[in-house]
């Protein structure tokens, strides 16, 4: 009986940790200053980065902040500031592809990207772009 209690224990700690960890993040986050949402959009198109990809990106990753305060950038790193792995990276491509009506990839496009790691929210916007005009073009 005490090893059930030493285990309800221990989940509990887990819990509180993870919940004030998160808090904490959450703060840091929306105190990150970025771009407006249509100076993300330009700075895109600039790029030739279709616009509604950019705003989807855009939408997404303020989303992930869940703060009115917080606004992305381009040059934000996802490690950094989102605290992510290449594995959450490319979940969130995923997410976005699917969100623009593309479910698959096929492997050989996923190969020929010469654009470098995916690590700043710009490079993941220029790897979407690139998939998207060889995807829909």
């Amino acid at each position: 009986m005490n090893l059930v209690y030493f285990v309800i224990a221990v989940v509990f700690v887990i819990m509180l940790v993870s919940l004030v960890y998160s808090r904490r993040h959450q703060r840091r986050l929306a105190k990150l200053r970025g771009l407006s949402e249509s100076e993300f959009i330009q700075h895109f198109s600039e790029r030739d980065v279709p616009a509604a990809l950019s705003q989807m990106v855009y939408r997404v990753f303020r989303e992930k902040a869940r703060s009115p305060n917080f606004s992305p950038s381009p040059e934000m790193n996802f490690g950094e500031v989102f605290n992510e792995e290449p594995e959450d990276v490319y979940d969130d491509a995923r997410y976005i592809l699917n969100k623009m009506n593309i479910s698959e990839v096929p492997e050989d496009v996923q190969a020929s990207w010469s654009g470098g790691e995916v690590k700043t929210l710009e490079d993941l916007t220029m790897w979407l772009s690139w998939v998207y005009a060889r995807r829909v073009g």
